[in-house]
């Protein structure tokens, strides 16, 4: 018994010590209206390794009033407010959601232009941060979008 009494230790301590990945509680994301605050573009250039800019854009005057909210029957609808950026831009568009590997990703699916799959960085009372791995590529310069953070956050309107 002495002889594997540090195999059961180091075992057990790995065991213990392992962190797993964090459920989210999805009961969060259904609590109401979420507006979009900012949107964090990660940008490289082609054989620059070390050009990288990470460029922050806020939403237009005609965004800020557009919110998301999520139901419980994992549909979502995305809302325009009264402030409309183009005169054909609908009221809103339906689409349906889901949770996966633990809650820690959603996929956004609306139909029409798809689905997007989102690692959900944080998700607490007041504050929604995706991001969203994806490869953009802009010709004149080249540069590269390499990854997208959406900055969402909760009010109670």
């Amino acid at each position: 018994m002495n002889r594997n009494l540090p195999f059961l230790s180091i075992l057990l301590f790995l065991f213990f010590s392992c962190s797993k990945d964090k459920t989210i509680d999805d009961s969060l994301l259904l609590k109401g209206k979420w507006f979009l605050d900012s949107t964090l573009l990660k940008v490289t250039e082609p054989n620059q390794p070390f050009y990288n800019i990470d460029t922050t854009i806020y939403p237009e005057e005609c965004e800020k009033d557009n919110f998301i909210r999520f139901f419980i029957n994992n549909s979502f609808s995305e809302y325009s407010g009264l402030k409309k950026c183009t005169t054909t831009e609908p009221d809103s568009l339906t689409g349906k959601w889901l949770f996966l590997k633990g809650n820690s990703s959603l996929i956004l699916n609306s139909g029409n232009s798809g689905y997007n799959s989102y690692k959900i960085i944080e998700l607490n009372s007041t504050r929604l941060i995706l991001t969203e791995d994806t490869t953009i590529i802009i010709n004149v310069p080249v540069k590269i979008i390499k990854s997208v953070n959406k900055e969402f956050f909760y009010e109670n309107k």
